[in-house]
């Protein structure tokens, strides 16, 4: 774990320097407009739920009406950040594919040639791997839950669920450069739960950076891509 601590930190240090130096900031594009898009349907969503305030006002049955239209928007805004995760982690991944690449050049002057048939290729392989990521990530849940329902450690159940979540969207970065590397889908796994550390710190830092509101879609992705690039490229591509 100390390992993990340690690359993490200069991965980040040299994350800030080079987008301190203007590198990468193309790719924060793609995110910022996602987040402008959800941005604006969120916030319409809130608007109409104001407007439609004033049904709470109607005697008897005003305050049950709001109650139902305040869980109408509610399971609407769920819908649409579900949408925003799906988009981050797949319709986004070609972008995060190629400033992978980009990272990869940076640090050893390799480089890559755009073949189109190459980006759908990667885009395929990244919704089977994220479709596969939360299978197994809604099992491991399902097994904590049991467990804890068993021992009575339910005071555990939200640190454990993040932790779980954040090892699973470290694959998910993670396999940008795996799949450069011609791992496998199943040696990408299998790499995977082998760095263990790596995979929940990379995937916790994501989780606190998408956090954000708004401002979190745009910046998350990016920066989980240059950092897990970094880590990859610099101790683990030459082992595979």
């Amino acid at each position: 774990m100390i390992k993990a601590i340690n690359l993490h930190l200069e991965a980040w240090k040299w994350t800030l320097n080079s987008i301190s130096k203007g590198k990468f900031l193309v790719y924060f594009i793609p995110g910022l407009i996602a987040s402008l898009f959800f941005a604006s349907l969120y916030t319409l969503t809130k608007e109409i739920e104001t407007v439609l305030g004033f049904v709470k006002y109607i005697p008897l049955i005003g305050d049950y009406i709001y109650k139902a239209v305040s869980g109408t928007f509610g399971l609407i805004y769920f819908i649409f950040l579900q949408i925003y995760i799906f988009t981050v982690l797949t319709l986004l991944s070609p972008f995060n594919t190629l400033l992978s690449e980009a990272v990869d050049t940076e640090i050893t002057s390799r480089s890559y040639t755009f073949i189109m048939r190459q980006v759908i290729k990667d885009f395929l392989r990244m919704i089977f791997i994220v479709f596969l990521s939360l299978v197994m990530e809604f099992f491991f849940m399902i097994v904590w839950w049991i467990i804890s329902w068993i021992f009575g450690l339910g005071i555990m159940d939200g640190i454990i669920y993040f932790l779980i979540s954040a090892f699973f969207f470290g694959i998910a970065f993670y396999d940008c450069s795996l799949e450069r590397s011609k791992i496998g889908v199943i040696d990408s796994l299998g790499f995977s739960f082998s760095k263990l550390p790596v995979m929940i710190l990379s995937g916790t830092g994501f989780l606190l950076i998408y956090y954000i509101p708004f401002a979190g879609v745009m910046l998350a992705p990016v920066l989980t891509t240059i950092v897990s690039s970094y880590i990859y490229t610099t101790q683990y591509s030459e082992q595979q």
